[in-house]
């Protein structure tokens, strides 16, 4: 039998805060916020609490309200000049609770911030499931791919954007989709066919299975959707049947971060 989840909260409050005053109609206190976040974590698996970092300086009463819903509040000054230090030592707390707590096989990492890549890579290589919950317009694009998996806070707390969803300037239903078995089709048939034509890849290959429907429009506009989130370039080079014409073709754009991460898992 599986073992159940125990999930940890670390939480970026600075990363949160203004990732939800800077996008979003509502103005949301902080027991929403930890509320949303908690549900969550007890959704994922046995919830053992967690540790929120934020300047608690300036927003005491958001300290009060964190450490009676059962998380610890812990105060990290900012900068003279107004800039949030949380980072480096929420770092350290998700790395001593990695090896201290063995127990703990489950983190939600509350931030966007790109700059939790290589916690994230640890965790999992430590067999953790490393799980991202943010505001979406400030989730780092890689976190698609590396993470065990992508929450927006927004969709938890049913707010009004002031601007479409989006990560990177991505929508984020675009950049949340589940684009591995697509593009480990596409990279098979890259190695062993001399070009993959538009028509071939739209009529033939495309299947339920990859994410897309039977429809010949949805086929079009799953081919269409990758090409803007950079999964795809198309490109026309001589038909090899017909001299004299064009033919329209496809292929991975291999530099781009979702890519090449997928094709570098095993």
């Amino acid at each position: 039998m599986k073992n159940k989840e125990v999930v940890m909260v670390f939480v970026d409050y600075e990363n949160i805060r203004r990732g939800l005053a800077d996008n979003f109609q509502e103005r949301v206190g902080a027991d929403k916020v930890i509320e949303a976040i908690s549900n969550l974590a007890q959704e994922l698996g046995d919830f053992r609490g967690g540790i929120v970092f934020g300047d608690w300086t300036l927003r005491p009463d958001d300290a009060r309200i964190i450490e009676e819903r059962g998380l610890q509040a812990y105060n990290v000054l900012l900068t003279r000049g107004g800039k949030d230090r949380s980072d480096p030592p929420m770092m350290l707390e998700m790395y001593d609770v990695m090896h201290e707590r063995p127990e703990i096989n489950t983190f939600l990492v509350c931030s966007g911030d790109s700059g939790f890549k290589e916690i994230i890579r640890r965790g999992k290589e430590r067999g953790k499931l490393m799980y991202i919950c943010a505001v979406g317009l400030t989730i780092a694009r890689e976190f698609i791919t590396m993470s065990s998996g992508v929450f927006a806070l927004e969709e938890r707390l049913g707010l009004s954007p002031k601007i479409a969803p989006m990560i990177l300037g991505t929508p984020f239903e675009l950049a949340t989709r589940d684009w591995k078995p697509f593009i480990r089709r596409l990279d098979s048939l890259e190695k062993n066919l001399p070009f993959v034509a538009y028509n071939y890849l739209k009529n033939s290959i495309l299947e339920p299975s990859m994410g897309c429907s039977d429809t010949e429009d949805d086929k079009k506009q799953f081919l269409e959707d990758a090409v803007s989130v950079n999964i795809i370039e198309l490109y026309e080079l001589p038909n090899p049947k017909l001299a004299g014409r064009m033919t329209l073709a496809c292929r991975l754009r291999r530099d781009e971060p979702t890519v090449k991460n997928i094709l570098s898992q095993k």
